[in-house]
């Protein structure tokens, strides 16, 4: 059952539906009517997100969204929100959008509002469904792993020192007649000069060996090796230093080692790459198997492949969408947006990163997760299976 802490101030709203958990500003309730709704979705995250973001990345107001079913806990978290899970704090400090994380823990969570307080001193009361003012929001009681990490930073308390009586003084010895000075000892010839040190190398490709001689055997089939093409080293480079790029490209030439039997052809079939699909805000999903061309009214003269590309029509009627509006491509396995010199321009905010505007007709890769931004309200995200 969820619990929550009123907020006296009312400055924050937790709205509780199913399996979802909401805490938002008051003032975000009246901007996105759809959130109640969206908290009843089959994927809630896509819903809310989706609702928040309908004004543009820029509009987007704090939040924590909480979707906890058993074994699983699915946190998204914007602003100064905290989210604290069994053993873990979720925040969103440093990130200029928002943080996701997907757990594998017991549903059991924590969310605390930045800002509003609590107040009258009313203990958790219980919360089956509906909006209320809260400042705090619970199920089940999150294990605190700030205490733990306290105990292990906190230094050992030194032991109770055990007081050693002082040994008495020795009587001193009695005074004996100097001996007479020894001769000087002669010296000792110079050794000859030993031969170069030489330096194994491990089997391990990940070790970067270093020369210590002239002559080194490694350092000098390094020179040998090395393609008249490469600038040499300068700087504070002592150029003895065999890099482990070289060394494997090495190894790999002369097709012997470990790392040559690591690049040989695997004997098992190989895997099967992610399937990418594009999910529109209207619900509809778009396989990105091809070249895909979006915009009021897409054509393929916009294309760059060989093959003519799938047209999907998006923001009929909305004039901050262009024709041709954005192209999407999987090249490699990557997926790759390309901004066709539309009158708005194309936002992606990759997860984890900032925001950032495309530049007109630069492809630029972009990772599973993206979220799309072609203004208007208009968005879209790619997803990996």
């Amino acid at each position: 059952m969820i619990r929550y802490v009123p907020d006296s101030a009312a400055k924050t709203l937790a709205l509780v539906r199913g399996d979802a958990a909401l805490l938002v500003p008051v003032a975000a309730w009246p901007a996105h009517p759809g959130l109640w709704d969206a908290l009843a979705a089959a994927d809630p995250v896509e819903a809310v997100l989706g609702e928040l973001a309908r004004d543009g990345i820029t509009a987007l107001p704090d939040f924590a969204l909480v979707v906890a079913v058993p074994g699983r806990v699915r946190v998204v978290v914007r602003g100064g929100f905290r989210v604290r899970t069994a053993g873990e704090t979720v925040t969103a400090a440093g990130v200029s959008t928002w943080h996701e994380r997907a757990l594998e823990t017991e549903p059991v969570f924590e969310v605390l509002a930045p800002f509003a307080r609590a107040g009258g001193g009313v203990g958790p009361l219980p919360l089956l469904e509906g909006v209320v003012p809260a400042h705090t929001l619970s199920r089940g009681e999150p294990a605190d792993a700030e205490p733990a990490e306290a105990a292990k930073a906190a230094p050992a308390e030194p032991a109770d020192e055990v007081a050693v009586p002082e040994p008495a003084p020795a009587p001193a010895a009695p005074e004996r007649p100097s001996a007479p000075p020894e001769p000087a000892p002669e010296p000792e010839p110079e050794p000859a000069p030993s031969a170069p040190e030489h330096t194994l190398v491990p089997a391990d490709d990940e070790t970067i060996v270093i020369g210590t001689g002239a002559g080194h055997g490694l350092a000098a089939a390094a020179d040998a090796a090395r393609a008249p093409e490469e600038t040499p080293v300068t700087g504070d480079h002592d150029g003895l230093t065999v890099a482990v790029t070289k060394l494997q490209r090495l190894r790999r030439e002369r097709g012997t080692g470990p790392l040559a039997e690591a690049h040989a052809a695997p004997s098992g079939p190989e895997p099967e790459p992610a399937r990418l699909r594009l999910v529109l805000a209207d619900g509809r999903e778009e396989a990105l198997t091809g070249e895909i061309v979006l915009g009021r009214s897409p054509s393929a003269g916009r294309s760059s492949g060989a093959s003519l590309p799938k047209l999907v029509q998006i923001g009929v009627g909305d004039p901050d969408i262009s024709r041709s509006h954005l192209r999407l491509a999987v090249e490699g396995g990557t997926v790759v947006v390309t901004d066709l010199q539309s009158r708005n321009g194309t936002t992606v905010v990759q997860p984890d990163r900032a925001p950032v505007k495309l530049r007109a007709g630069e492809p630029t890769p972009v990772l599973a997760g993206t979220l799309i931004d072609l203004g208007g309200g208009c968005t879209m995200r790619v997803v990996a299976d």
